[in-house]
């Protein structure tokens, strides 16, 4: 509270922040720096189920792929929320937060108050609270992000899809059943697994995403090859994938390629090299 810029400089740089977030935090940069900080890839994918309360035992990987697609796509469309933190939030302070709460629907702005007890040899205890939003603002953007997390299906899916990339799920999905494999349908998209589990659990090694505001505005083709237990052929894929057009990589495994009409010969092509690799585990 005693610094002097709290009101102009600080908020200033928290607008920075968000209006330059997605070229400074990139999906895949974000993944990585949080990969690298809590050790590695598993670390980090139980992390984000403890994060959004999901129990291991359903799709896990769904919704792990599913977290990080968001994670950019709000990111990049400003749906994010920003905090600001001090001992005592000053009352011009606080004015600037409801009004930019009430002027900017798809942004959150909070500041928390972080008051500090201590008595004569007692531990210190910091109590919070939170200001900043006026029950209008908290009531509008709860309207906003909300929605249920009810399963798709297959036709509220290529409803969700532009009619020129229809055909292109249409066929794959064909060729997934031709091949028995399961397609697994979650609160978005959909998942392809393969037919033997791997490390006790199914796993899926394909995913589709319809457009959505907050994951990607055309729907997505996902390579995912953490089923691929050999590093050498993971990585051999991975070059293949990447080789067949304009896939781009996030985190350890995961290759994103948007569907538009640009792209149908790439993504298939990419798809060909997965559906081949999926093969050669049956023989």
């Amino acid at each position: 509270s005693a610094e002097t810029r709290i009101r102009r400089e600080v908020v200033g740089q928290m607008l920075d922040y968000v209006a330059n977030g997605q070229k400074y935090w990139p999906g895949d940069r974000m993944r990585s720096i949080a990969m690298e900080r809590l050790g590695g890839a598993d670390q980090l994918n139980e992390a984000v189920l403890e994060l959004i309360g999901q129990d291991e035992e359903t799709d896990s990987d769904e919704r792990v792929e599913q977290f990080w697609l968001e994670a950019t796509g709000r990111l990049r469309t400003g749906q994010v929320r920003l905090v600001f933190v001090a001992d005592q939030i000053p009352p011009e302070l606080r004015r600037i937060l409801e009004f930019l709460n009430e002027q900017m629907p798809r942004i959150q702005v909070i500041g928390l108050e972080l008051v500090q007890y201590q008595g004569q040899g007692l531990p210190q205890i910091l109590v919070p609270r939170v200001v900043g939003q006026t029950e209008a603002s908290r009531g509008m953007k709860t309207q906003s992000s909300g929605g249920s997390r009810k399963k798709t299906d297959e036709s509220t899916f290529m409803a969700d899809c532009p009619e020129n990339t229809r055909d292109f799920f249409v066929r794959l999905l064909k060729e997934a059943r031709d091949r028995a494999l399961e397609i697994y349908w979650g609160t978005v998209g959909f998942s392809i697994r393969l037919r033997e589990e791997v490390h006790g659990q199914k796993t899926s090694f394909l995913y589709g995403f319809p457009p959505t505001k907050s994951i990607s505005p055309e729907p997505v083709l996902q390579v995912y090859l953490k089923a691929v237990s050999d590093l050498d052929e993971a990585k051999n894929l991975w070059e293949a994938v990447l080789r067949a057009g304009p896939f781009t990589g996030s985190g350890q495994y995961t290759l994103t390629i948007p569907i538009i009409e640009a792209n149908m010969e790439a993504a298939q092509k990419g798809l060909e090299v997965m559906l081949e690799w999926e093969e050669r585990q049956r023989n």
